[in-house]
């Protein structure tokens, strides 16, 4: 393994990687063996260097926000952090203290004397930790749910030239923020096997020929875009037909915004929107 991919292994499991650079490395993590050991390889020096402190202080920082940010990996780290500190007191006992000052020193001493059971239970129970680590967050990635690649893509289609088949089983008429007032949020409920939801979002004024639609929903770190939107007469008045996927209906908060598409390619605010999904 060349010093370029090691590189991109590291920057992978810190975040750092743009989605051509993260497919390119799942890809070949579940379709070739040698990589997915280089990669598992990779993450147990990425934990070691943290022990270590040996990370930059930008590394260190993408690390906590990153690597950090998920239950599994944040107690992978833990009870790994936990078994080396047992395995220092322990061989600490039977050792001259000023051999083990630090994890580094540890390590050369066990590569020149030898591992005994509690070093060699540790490494088992460290590499059966990264392994898990690892594999369940491509699997999850994988086939628990969609990416945000995925839930682009669907969206694009669902409100593309071809969705006219793809009928909403469940819909609800939205009006501004700026029409209805600041109260509570229109309320939808969703009935089991509902398929696509279609929301019809009253315009305040029909000034362009195109409109983008950004979905935020509490827990995205960034909104969905939808675009090249066309207006419809509906009873309401001039309206956007958004259709959105059942399964990316969440029960929570959701907040809408209808910006124009200007003779100049640029985008103007026009109106926001709010919706409360419940389960």
């Amino acid at each position: 393994m060349d010093d370029t991919q090691k590189l991109l292994m590291r920057r992978y499991l810190l975040g750092a990687v743009d989605e051509g650079e993260r497919e390119q490395v799942e890809e070949r993590f579940f379709s070739d063996p040698e990589y997915h050991a280089e990669l598992l390889g990779a993450e147990e020096d990425l934990v070691g260097d943290y022990l270590e402190s040996n990370l930059s202080a930008e590394d260190r920082n993408l690390f906590r926000t990153h690597y950090l940010a998920t239950p599994q990996k944040l107690q992978s780290v833990q009870v790994t952090a936990a078994l080396l500190k047992y395995c220092s007191t322990a061989e600490a006992e039977t050792t001259r203290p000023e051999a083990f000052t630090d994890f580094k020193s540890q390590s050369k001493a066990r590569q020149s004397s030898g591992r005994n059971w509690r070093f060699a239970y540790a490494a088992v129970a460290i590499a059966a930790l990264i392994i898990v680590s690892v594999t369940v967050a491509l699997i999850l990635r994988k086939q628990g749910g969609p990416t945000e690649s995925d839930i682009s893509r669907e969206l694009r289609e669902l409100n593309g030239p071809q969705s006219a088949s793809k009928t909403a089983g469940a819909s609800i008429i939205l009006l501004p923020v700026s029409l209805r007032g600041e109260g509570e949020s229109p309320n939808l409920s969703l009935r089991p096997g509902t398929e696509v939801v279609q929301l019809i979002l009253v315009l305040p004024r029909d000034d362009y020929p195109a409109y983008t639609i950004t979905i935020q929903r509490d827990n995205d770190a960034k909104p969905y875009t939808v675009d090249d939107l066309h207006p419809t007469n509906t009873a309401a008045g001039k309206a956007l037909s958004l259709k959105l996927p059942a399964w990316f209906m969440r029960p929570q908060e959701y907040a809408l915004e209808a910006k124009g598409l200007t003779p100049d390619s640029a985008l103007k605010n026009v109106a926001e929107y709010t919706l409360k999904v419940h389960p």
